[in-house]
């Protein structure tokens, strides 16, 4: 990091500055470095805010997106046998989803 004299005599810090190709990387090293937030951005010579927006722009796709879609889509079809067994119906096959809103095992009542 230079030091700029001002014409006073007082010293200011000069920011550094990255290209895209920097921020990125800086972004996409961080989770690996087992480091907080705040000690990666130091070491970079950045604000800890700074560095949340570069890892908000340049971060790269996780890999676990795939995975949490399907979590989640078990998860729901795990639901929906639960309200099709309190409604005494029979099991829907996968990737049938509720045609009708429910409320506490009953069809649910827009008027109520």
């Amino acid at each position: 990091m230079e030091l700029l004299e001002l014409a006073e005599g007082n010293l200011m810090r000069r920011k550094k500055t990255f290209d895209v190709t920097d921020r990125a990387a800086i972004a996409g090293e961080w989770e690996g470095a087992g480091l907080s937030q705040g000690e990666w951005a130091r070491q970079h010579g950045i604000s800890s805010r700074t560095l949340r927006n570069y890892l908000r722009r340049y971060r790269p796709a996780r890999h676990w997106d795939a995975e949490l879609q399907a979590l989640a889509s078990r998860a729901i079809e795990a639901l929906n046998a639960i309200i099709n067994e309190m409604r005494g119906e029979a099991p829907r096959p996968a990737g049938q989803g509720l045609t009708e809103p429910v409320q506490h095992g009953r069809k649910f009542n827009w008027d109520d």
